[in-house]
């Protein structure tokens, strides 16, 4: 049977590694955690204390992924980094504190999400 092995120790520390590289080149940038798969154990396992006060944002390509991460860290910037479809724009507003977008029609029914959340 196949095993994989997922060293957090390594992970957590390149994390660290690049936010320290990129903090003294004055960069922003998000933690990519598409790998997570809105697993909460994984999540908690990698994004502690001393790695989560070191990144900006966190971005995933599925909402589900979002939902999750902002269970566990309600104040953690979350980008979404997949176009959104019309029929999910309430989750992007309620998920992602960023979206990437393509059309004006997606960024008009955002809009129109959000103000009802006001």
């Amino acid at each position: 049977m196949a095993e994989l092995i997922i060293h957090s120790e390594k992970i957590k520390e390149n994390i660290k590694f690049l936010s320290h590289y990129f903090e003294t080149h004055n960069i922003e940038w998000s933690l990519v955690t598409k790998v997570f798969s809105g697993d909460k154990t994984f999540i908690k396992m990698i994004l502690t204390k001393g790695v989560i006060e070191k990144i900006k944002s966190v971005s995933d390509s599925k909402l589900s992924s979002l939902k999750t991460l902002k269970a566990v860290y309600p104040n953690l910037e979350t980008i979404y980094i997949n176009p959104p479809v019309l029929a999910h724009v309430d989750d992007v507003i309620d998920y992602a504190d960023i979206s990437l977008n393509t059309s004006i029609s997606t960024i008009k029914a955002l809009n129109a999400s959000a103000k009802k959340k006001i």
